[in-house]
């Protein structure tokens, strides 16, 4: 595994941005879902599934500024909120954020990861951003991309809103054209556990009931964190926002990772599907 250096803060031009996104807008479907066979993962006879929380992005968040291609298929794998928009919920001051990459054209390169935050006047800055070289074989098999931020670097502040855009220059030869680069956007806020919440979390409680107790307070990104990083329900999780059948067995391997307070962590793992991996003698 390789840490991805997160370059300095910068100011964007919000209205440039937004002038990028406004043409050929077509609204996101894919949200999760309960699949219909359940989680097999149970921690005192309770399921681990997420339930919602009763809120959603900004007001003024826009959920049709999404720009799509046909290069690359890209479901970011967090719930959207009645407004259609991408919006999660993170107790960590680091979350990690997950999107799916699948039917890839030949030759896409790289990608880029940028968070913004507003600043106390107002201003709209890059909190992180970060650029992802993609893998050759990306357009061979179905992949997760991952992004956590430095853990030296200043976290996100309780109670504020960020915006995430995920950027993928859909013509390596013209990597400065706008008319080829499709942009994916959602929110997430951090938010501070209740009192009683946070004490079951600091008592040492194993991973299924943490996770339990993550879904039932809607907190998605800490939930999906312990669902696929250590119970390994990517098939579940997978088949929650329709990319993969429900009676489908994934395997999302994930490398041994270096500890580099300093950089972002940023992983693209391939996704075996074990049934037709095994006939094929992957």
């Amino acid at each position: 595994m390789v840490c991805n250096r997160v370059s300095s803060l910068t100011l964007l031009s919000l209205g440039l941005l937004l002038g990028l996104l406004s043409s050929h807008q077509r609204p996101l479907s894919a949200q999760f879902s309960t699949p219909n066979t359940g989680t097999p993962i149970s921690s005192g006879g309770r399921r681990l599934q997420f339930s919602p929380p009763d809120r959603g992005a900004p007001e003024s968040a826009d959920g049709g500024a999404t720009r799509r291609s046909d290069c690359l298929e890209v479901v970011p794998l967090m719930p959207v909120d009645p407004r259609n928009v991408h919006f999660g919920l993170t107790y960590q001051e680091h979350p990690t954020l997950y999107w799916y990459l699948g039917s890839a054209q030949e030759g896409l390169e790289s990608a880029e990861i940028i968070i913004e935050g507003e600043t106390p006047n107002g201003d709209i800055e890059d909190v992180h951003r970060a650029s992802v070289s993609l893998p050759p074989n990306l357009s061979q098999r179905d992949h997760i991309l991952s992004f956590s931020a430095p853990s030296n670097e200043p976290g996100l502040v309780t109670g504020q809103s960020y915006r995430w855009f995920l950027e993928i220059q859909c013509n390596p030869r013209a990597m400065e054209d706008p008319t080829s680069l499709m942009i994916y956007q959602g929110w997430i806020e951090r938010v501070e556990p209740e009192a009683e919440v946070a004490q079951q979390l600091t008592q040492g409680q194993n991973v299924e009931e943490s996770a339990y107790l993550y879904g039932t307070q809607g907190i998605w990104f800490d939930y999906l964190h312990q669902m696929t990083r250590h119970l390994n329900a990517w098939s579940y999780i997978l088949a929650g926002f329709g990319v993969i059948p429900p009676d489908t067995d994934v395997e999302v391997v994930r490398p041994m990772q270096q500890d580099c307070p300093d950089q972002a962590t940023i992983q693209v793992l391939p996704i075996w599907h074990q049934s037709s991996d095994i006939e094929a003698g992957e």
